[in-house]
């Protein structure tokens, strides 16, 4: 901070972060040539038990997230094309002559 490079080097720090620790990456590598599978890996990366569950009910929670957002997402994009149904219609009837729409305010 005293040189004013602090930005400098946390941008080699972090670029050489991935060269220095290798040690998950070839970890995950090893178990995977030994045919593990991914939930088992997903285990056996926590230091814990309790970790690996905490770790899996983040995942489940996130999921469970995901899924919500989804719907909403889904019943949003079905209201609004249902209004732009209902748009349309009215604006086309309004431009005939044998039926016109009148809205009250």
């Amino acid at each position: 901070m005293f040189l004013g490079v602090t930005a400098d080097l946390i941008g080699y720090v972090n670029e050489g972060y991935g060269y220095v620790c290798t040690c998950l990456v070839d970890a995950n590598g090893i178990k995977e040539m030994l045919g593990a599978d991914a939930e088992s890996n997903d285990t056996f990366s926590s230091c814990s038990e309790s970790g690996a569950q905490a770790s899996k009910d983040g995942d489940d929670k996130k999921a469970a997230d995901d899924a919500k957002k989804a719907e909403a997402n889904r019943i949003a994009l079905w209201n609004m094309a249902k209004n732009k149904k209902i748009s349309d219609t009215a604006a086309l009837m309004t431009g005939t002559t044998s039926c016109n729409l009148r809205t009250s305010s």
